[in-house]
């Protein structure tokens, strides 16, 4: 019993990247990145909902930065919106999310 306490301490004192419960760095950036959940409207009023993690945000053609985040740099903000495709952007990372995508199909 003695040994059995010894080695799980042991293992518990490993660092993370050592154990093999740690998570590869490529899965939490593709919870992270953002994911179009839905476009509503119609010619020139279009909205963009999009996912990034657990949060949501609610892009408006014409619109750089979500409702509610005005200004905030943090935030992914619109470069360009059409009838299937949304480009965001935050600093030198850049995303372009279409319907397609949200169907199940590959990059645009």
């Amino acid at each position: 019993m003695q040994r059995d306490l010894q080695d799980a301490l042991g293992d518990a004192a490993k660092p993370a990247q050592k154990r093999s419960d740690s998570r590869p760095l490529a899965s939490v950036q593709a919870v992270l990145a953002p994911r179009l959940v839905a476009l509503y409207g119609v010619g020139a009023v279009l909205m963009a909902e999009v996912q990034v993690g657990q949060q949501a945000y609610l892009y408006v053609r014409g619109q750089p930065f979500p409702a509610g985040y005005v200004g905030d740099a943090g935030v992914y903000q619109l470069r360009g919106m059409n009838g299937a495709c949304v480009q965001l952007e935050r600093g030198e990372d850049r995303h372009s999310l279409c319907l397609r995508m949200l169907l199940g199909g590959g990059q645009p």
